[in-house]
């Protein structure tokens, strides 16, 4: 997977988990906005030659790290999350040069104090895992993670956040749980009929399938993205009938348990002798003579305790003693009684065990019946052969002994399937137009969804995604390019972010949906702009309320980035575009603000009036800049200038009307000098407004301090 796309995955995505749940961290602040740089240049050059993966690390550390990674020759690029997280994208094959690093880093720190508790996380796996990081990130512990050999995790974590970690792993197991309720399936327009109750899909089995192709003509069987479905009118009866008829065949075939004894050997480590090169001598059970086997023709099990091998029937094996002389060659099945005669079955039989059908042949299939306490036994052979052997040993009719033949095939070696000549598994072809599999998961959906209530108010065309909530059996249909609003129906239904980030991030690996960085590098859209200093910025929804911005740095080859959500102020995006975007120019900043208004905070108001009847309601979208709205239009204005033209030109009213409003906001803003980033509420512009309007007589003092004259002024202008 290429760079820009793990940079995406961890940082914007995991960003939409952020919930500031930190309860008495040191130092929390709850981040709101991701930033982050791209070399082009390298991005480039490396995404061409290697994967990255990432890494978790805490913010604190992050300096060290970036030293570290640097000495080691190691490219990698961070993406800065939290108060407390960070994330690094590190080559995968330098991932375990990393993970030593973060291991020394850990080990210092604990030899010196009790630094850390250590948790190991067995519990997630998969797309759950992602959630259960997801919800320790939301509470902003900076944890360190360990990959283990057995697939868990070991998770080093400061031990002034060990109580809130424990917190945050009960609500993972919350979280999962109603993540479970959640189920998304996709529909095609081409097809689909919601209106014809008597169409049934039924999934069933391969043999069922088979049974009810052969026997049922007015069954359709359909392949359906793996899964088979019988298909049609009135259908239910000879399904159910072929159902109950091969769970009867399966309950009977289940009476037989299935042991095989084949040219498998299984080897104590004790029986290994002397070691000749690439040859082992190998001690014959019962006997103190010994045989040679080729070190390939040993593997290692169960932790090396034992070892299996193949015991060749026909081969000639060397005899020799325990110093490797030879004494003479013996065939393997000769040997086979040494090694293979234990019964799978012997804890579990006994003196009354009927054992007449039994013969204790070196391959052999063992079956046993605990119901009658009866063990038998057939020489592997071809499958006819074997199932006219267990019709007549067990009394099972055919399709029950064709069962059990099924269940002794996949338990057969490879090498025994080949000797034998056992056929392949035959698989019917089920596959299906695009109308019929269509017209398949109509049926399914509609069978799923019966009770359930549709809160779509909107109509929805063309090829959709449907999303199901099982807890308060509700489903929603949404049009599969706008999958990203599947986080704002989830929203409604009360699914917090975590969970909504599960869900969405499912639905993009699902239907390859991809709206990381990656995307918006090379997809996302341009803003409409004839502004130079913003003509190379790109834009891209992230799903979850998340859109992240680009400004490409064409004379350094850099590209920066930013992430904003609905918890994003118009001052903090300001704040950004400068420091993180490298956008200085503040007109630039306003028409950026102003084109991302309704994907976040955005702006304050802080007053409205009318002029001539005309109502209009100023916001300071940045420091400098405000929006002037009236009806369906907007001016986006310097507070400093408010230029009549401007006015009267962008909201399509007359220049006297615009002078009106120019004038009234000069008089707002002088009232307001001194406040704050130039914010005030409504109230206090017009409160300190009526200070000067009021201020209708000046008086002049001599020295003496006595009044000389009076001067009355007026003004039309108010607020």
């Amino acid at each position: 997977m290429s760079l820009s796309h793990k940079i995406g995955r961890v940082g914007l995505g995991l960003a939409a988990s952020l919930g500031g749940k930190a309860k008495d961290a040191k130092n929390f602040v709850k981040s709101k906005l991701l930033s982050g740089q791209i070399d082009l240049k390298k991005y480039n050059k490396l995404q061409k030659k290697m994967d990255f993966s990432n890494v978790k690390v805490p913010t604190y550390k992050l300096p060290n790290i970036m030293e570290s990674a640097k000495k080691a020759g190691i490219p990698v690029f961070s993406a800065n999350i939290g108060n407390n997280i960070s994330m690094i994208a590190v080559p995968t094959e330098s991932m375990d040069t990393v993970q030593k690093m973060l291991s020394m880093m850990v080990s210092k720190e604990c030899e010196r104090d009790n630094a850390y508790s250590f948790n190991i996380n067995s519990d997630f796996k998969g797309i759950d895992n992602t959630t259960f990081h997801n919800v320790i990130d939301s509470y902003d512990i900076p944890t360190i993670t360990f990959k283990r050999p057995d697939g868990s995790e070991l998770i080093a974590v400061p031990s002034e956040y060990q109580e809130q970690y424990l917190d945050a792993c009960a609500e993972a197991k919350e979280t999962v749980k109603d993540i479970e309720n959640i189920e998304i399936t996709d529909i095609s327009a081409d097809g689909f009929v919601w209106d014809d109750p008597s169409t049934t899909a039924i999934e069933v089995t391969p043999l069922q399938a088979r049974y009810l192709d052969e026997y049922y003509k007015n069954v359709k069987v359909v392949d359906v993205d793996g899964k088979l479905y019988a298909y049609g009118k009135d259908i239910a009866e000879d399904v159910a009938a072929v159902k109950n008829e091969d769970n009867a065949i399966e309950k009977s075939a289940n009476e037989w348990q299935i042991g095989v004894v084949d040219n498998t050997i299984t080897l104590n480590e004790k029986l290994l002798g002397k070691e000749e090169g690439e040859k082992q001598l190998v001690k014959i059970p019962g006997e103190k003579d010994y045989i040679r086997f080729d070190k390939s023709e040993l593997s290692k099990s169960n932790d090396g305790k034992t070892f299996k091998s193949k015991l060749d029937f026909d081969r000639d094996y060397v005899i020799c003693d325990a110093s490797g002389e030879e004494k003479g060659v013996r065939k393997g099945s000769e040997l086979a009684s040494n090694f293979s005669t234990r019964s799978p079955f012997e804890k579990v039989t006994n003196s009354s065990t009927d054992k007449t059908q039994f013969i204790n042949s070196p391959e052999r299939i063992e079956l046993f019946n605990e119901k009658t306490n009866k063990l038998i036994s057939i020489p592997i052979n071809d499958a006819k052969t074997m199932l006219n052997s267990i019709m007549n040993k067990t009394g099972a009719d055919e399709k029950t002994a064709e069962r059990m033949i099924c269940k002794i095939t996949s338990k057969l070696s490879e090498d025994c399937l080949k000797k034998y000549e056992f056929p392949g598994e035959t698989l019917s072809d089920y596959t299906a137009g695009k109308k019929t599999v269509n017209a398949v998961k109509s049926a399914v959906l509609a069978q799923k969804l019966d009770g359930f209530k549709c809160q779509n108010s909107e109509n929805v065309q063309g090829d959709c995604i449907v999303v199901v909530d099982k807890r308060s059996k509700e489903y929603v249909l949404i049009e599969k390019d706008k999958w990203y609003q599947v986080d704002n129906k989830l929203k409604e239904m009360g699914y917090n972010s975590v969970e909504r980030e599960a869900v969405v991030s499912k639905l993009k690996q699902t239907y390859d949906i991809n709206g990381q960085i990656e995307h918006s590098i090379n997809f996302g859209q341009t803003l409409s702009t004839n502004t130079p200093a913003i003509e190379n910025v790109k834009f891209s929804d992230l799903g979850n309320g998340y859109t992240s911005i680009f400004n490409l740095d064409v004379e350094n080859s850099k590209m920066n980035y930013i992430t904003i959500d609905e918890s994003v102020s118009s001052l903090e995006f300001e704040k950004m575009c400068k420091e993180k975007l490298g956008i200085t120019d503040d007109r630039a900043i306003a028409e950026m603000a102003d084109a991302f208004k309704d994907r976040m905070k955005g702006s304050i108001e802080i007053s409205s009036d009318k002029v001539d009847g005309m109502k209009y309601t100023v916001s300071q979208i940045t420091s400098k800049y405000i929006q002037i709205s009236a009806g369906d239009k907007t001016a986006v204005l310097n507070k400093n200038t408010l230029n009549p033209e401007k006015i009267a030109k962008q909201l399509g009213i007359n220049e006297k009307n615009a002078e009106k409003i120019s004038q009234k906001l000069k008089v707002s803003f002088k009232a307001n000098e001194g406040s704050v980033k130039g914010i005030a509420s409504l109230n206090k512009l017009k409160s300190e407004a009526e200070k000067i309007f009021t201020k209708n007589k000046e008086k002049s003092v001599d020295e003496k301090g006595q009044v000389k004259s009076e001067k009355t002024q007026t003004s039309e202008r108010s607020i």
